[in-house]
């Protein structure tokens, strides 16, 4: 029969079987899949650290696991005994769903997400749904109605669904013909349907019965060979769930990874990609995949410059804090001190507080303006910006310094004067001389307009639907420290060994233990100096997401392992690919967890 597919007992030892015990991660890596089986046991291959850790304390508890889905953004979550869940950075309105729902004490079935970011939770005899289309929303709403029982819903890659409801009652759309056939089949037999299952390469399988599975031909062969070796063992099967974005082996450059890079772009309209790796402190590798400007066929390389969006922040805080440990300025001294050309408007709240430097580079200062952004071709200066007189109100104090966080582009503007003023040098020639210079960052720079000799090195920046700038990239003149950075993942990259270095206190690292310190420990909340901060010891990171007109980039790194990455797009619509790569580089080079 077409696309039928029966499953016997077999070993494979890329698989790994978990129970109440625990779990063992895999030698190799490749897709990414959790097969639910008996009460709580599990099937796993290369999931993330965090759903992988949710599954094992629930296992350790004795508690069932009803189900395991992953959204399409990276997130998850792992319902469990009558209404508990895990789960991280789901759809704000599911998580408020489950909430009520849990504290109402209904008790939690099924859930699942589209390949659009929509989803769908069944509790108690209810359901509830968010963007899964028309059709399969009111299909629910009519199971609900008929007091049926609402088994699963599956969303296939190309937009079809599967409803189960009942013993073996189901309601399809756009599905696999040999799908559809296979049920319709099944359903002579009157079997206990117990889910149906999308690959992402459009695979499809039908758990049924006890642990019976029937797949198409393109189901993943790993997968088939695990469910042989649960069902030799006689383990009953619950469910299969796919991570939304497969694994990419990025230590490889051979053509099958790139392939799978550049189709990844396209699906995220992004033109050009950078990406560099930092590995046992030291830039393991640096390549370009794409191309400078949409349509073009000037290659994306190792060397193309981006623009690095607020990435530019904490270099612009590690600058501050030289001119910190040289004594030429102080983080606790108010700004208006060292401040010459321009002086911060007092208020009620900066009579109550002045701010200084550790409060603007922790974004606590209160200063206004969360992002900077100029008409094309504006002859305006940094301190027009300041007064109010360009695009943006005038940069002023509307809180308590260091009372809480808000992201202020504005503050930065004020440490770029303040830089200025103390130093009495343009403000591209000081970064150059206490940063880009010592790190050895030959090709980045902070001058704008950007050096003509650069600009055929330069990645032009795209809006949604690869639309390239009409001026190619946006003049960042005059705000230079809060968005003015053009660098490449390289360099950066080395920016990340320099501060990692400074970690074991070297002789010559960038900033001396004390500067250092203040860098990466928690001013306010999360935030260090220029930089958002998670996890602690081993485990801590620190991250920034630089995002400009045309370019969306980000940076992270783990100084006490000398590990971490950098990815810029030149591209508006960046941020998907980043997410979906980040994940790929965590778990094959087995960043710590935390962070």
């Amino acid at each position: 029969m077409a696309g039928r597919r029966l499953v016997s007992a077999i070993h494979v030892a890329v698989c790994v079987v978990a129970s109440a015990m625990g779990f063992v991660l895999p030698e190799t890596v490749d897709a990414q899949w959790v097969v639910l089986h008996g009460k709580n046991a599990s099937a796993a291959r290369n999931i993330p650290a965090e759903p992988l850790k949710a599954l094992i304390e629930t296992a350790r508890k004795g508690a069932e696991v009803k189900c395991i889905a992953f959204a399409p953004n990276g997130g998850w979550v792992v319902l469990s005994g009558k209404n508990s869940f895990s789960a991280r950075n789901i759809p704000a309105e599911a998580l408020r769903i489950l909430s009520e729902q849990q504290k109402k004490g209904t008790e939690f079935k099924w859930m699942s997400f589209s390949p659009n970011g929509g989803w769908a939770l069944f509790a108690g005899n209810s359901s509830f749904a968010l963007d899964i289309g028309e059709e399969p929303f009111q299909k629910l709403d009519e199971i609900v109605k008929k007091r049926q029982h609402l088994k699963s819903i599956s969303f296939a890659p190309n937009g079809g669904w599967v409803i189960l409801s009942d013993k073996n009652n189901y309601f399809a759309k756009d599905i696999p013909q040999e799908l559809m056939q296979k049920l319709d089949d099944l359903g002579v037999k009157k079997p206990e349907l117990k889910t149906v299952v999308f690959s992402p390469n459009g695979g499809w399988a039908v758990l049924y019965n006890k642990n019976s599975v029937e797949a198409s031909p393109n189901f993943p062969d790993d997968i088939l060979a695990a469910l042989k070796d649960l069902q030799k063992k006689g383990a009953a099967f619950k469910s299969i769930s796919f991570l939304a974005t497969s694994f990419v082996p990025l230590s490889k450059d051979d053509q099958e990874t790139r392939d799978e890079v550049l189709w990844r772009m396209n699906r995220s309209e992004v033109p050009g990609l950078g990406i560099a790796l930092v590995n046992n402190g030291k830039l393991e590798w640096a390549r370009g995949y794409g191309v400078l400007r949409a349509k073009g066929d000037q290659p994306v390389t190792e060397h193309t410059r981006f623009q690095a969006g607020s990435i530019s922040q904490l270099v612009t805080a590690v600058a501050a804090l030289r001119l910190v440990q040289q004594g030429t300025l102080a983080l606790d001294q108010p700004l208006n001190d060292k401040l010459v050309s321009w002086k911060v408007p007092e208020s009620e709240f900066t009579r109550e507080k002045q701010p200084t430097l550790r409060h603007v580079l922790s974004h606590s200062a209160g200063f206004n303006v969360p992002a900077v952004a100029l008409t094309a071709k504006s002859s305006f200066t940094l301190l027009d910006v300041l007064d109010g007189k360009a695009d943006t109100p005038a940069i002023g104090v509307g809180f308590v310094p260091g009372s809480k966080v808000e992201f202020s582009a504005g503050g930065f503007l004020v440490v770029q004067q303040l830089l200025v003023d103390a130093a009495g040098k343009p403000f591209p020639e000081l970064v150059r001389e206490q940063v880009l210079g010592p790190v050895g960052m030959p090709e980045s720079t902070f001058e704008h307009p950007l050096p003509k000799e650069w600009e055929t090195a330069a990645a032009v920046g795209h809006l949604a639907e690869q639309q390239p700038l009409e001026q190619r990239w946006q003049d960042c003149t005059p705000m230079l420290a809060a968005t003015g950075l053009w660098t490449t993942p390289a360099d950066l990259s080395r920016f990340i060994v320099a501060l990692s270095a400074t970690h074991q206190a070297k002789p010559d690292a960038i900033l001396a233990p004390a500067q250092y310190k203040e860098l990466f420990t928690r001013q306010v909340a999360d935030m260090g100096l220029g930089t958002i901060l998670t996890g602690k010891g081993k485990s801590l990171s620190f991250a920034v997401r630089g995002a400009n007109a045309g370019y969306t980039c980000y940076l992270i790194g783990f100084p006490a392992t000398g590990q971490g990455a950098v990815l810029m797009t030149n591209s508006d619509t960046g941020e998907r690919l980043i997410k979906e790569l980040v994940e790929s580089l965590r778990l094959e080079y087995g960043w710590p967890e935390g962070g």
